[in-house]
């Protein structure tokens, strides 16, 4: 539904070592979902450069650790999973 909208989403996993696996259970369901992650063991801005692209519209679900769900306001994006 949020992609229907022109919307984003969050998907949020507890750990970094699940990223992987979700990335690749999102592109099974829907393969021409673009799918960025962030996550706190990334390079220096990397994770701040990805959450920038995914703000501007560049991607349609961010993946990421908890980390994502501490201040970070976002308005197209309406669902968290």
């Amino acid at each position: 539904r949020e992609l229907a909208r022109e919307g984003q989403c969050f998907y949020v996993v507890p750990r970094i070592s699940q990223l992987d696996d979700a990335a690749e259970m999102l592109k099974r369901i829907s393969p021409s979902l673009r799918v960025i992650q962030a996550h706190g063991r990334m390079p220096r801005g990397t994770a701040e450069d990805n959450v920038a692209a995914f703000a501007e519209g560049n991607y349609d679900v961010l993946l990421a650790t908890t980390v994502i769900e501490n201040g970070v306001d976002i308005p197209r994006v309406n669902t968290i999973i």
